[in-house]
């Protein structure tokens, strides 16, 4: 095994936590922005989100690289394997580090998830608000041809049965 590739892969590793700590911080812009309704700092947020997204592509393909190049499969199993692989104590660094890796990436997704939510929320909070301005009430409401809510209230007593 290449004690090169090895510290490159570590060193991949590392960036990687640096990265997601950068997205959620983004993430965190994101969602203020969201809440105050304020587009031209959700633009800004989203456009940077979508660099670092690109960023952290280029590190996840360059670290499946570096295991395939360590004759490993660029998977979890692939990491374990190289962790068993290592003296103990550089194992127990990497497989520390890996671990931050991998929470970060749970904080990542469950921080975007709650920025989902709450887009997703105001969308229909803007959608019922919409409606009510134009006259219709939820309670006109039946299903279309895709599946989606429709207002049915307009149409004749034939068209509802």
């Amino acid at each position: 095994m290449s004690d090169k590739l090895t510290q490159e892969f570590f060193a991949l590793v590392r960036q990687g936590i640096l990265l997601f700590e950068q997205l959620k911080l983004q993430l965190e812009a994101e969602r203020s922005a969201i809440e105050a309704r304020d587009l031209d700092q959700l633009t800004n947020a989203t456009g940077l989100k979508q660099t670092l997204l690109e960023q952290i592509e280029l590190n996840i393909k360059e670290r499946n690289d570096t295991l395939i190049q360590l004759g490993l499969t660029p998977s979890e199993d692939g990491v374990k394997k190289l962790l068993s692989q290592l003296p103990e104590k550089p194992a127990q660094l990497l497989e520390s580090e890996w671990n931050r890796l991998t929470d970060s990436l749970h904080e990542v997704r469950e921080s975007n998830q709650r920025n989902e939510q709450i887009v997703n929320r105001s969308k229909r909070n803007l959608d019922q608000l919409i409606a009510l301005l134009q006259g219709q009430s939820g309670k006109g409401v039946l299903y279309d041809n895709r599946g989606e809510k429709g207002n049915y209230s307009p149409q004749s007593r034939i068209g509802k049965a």
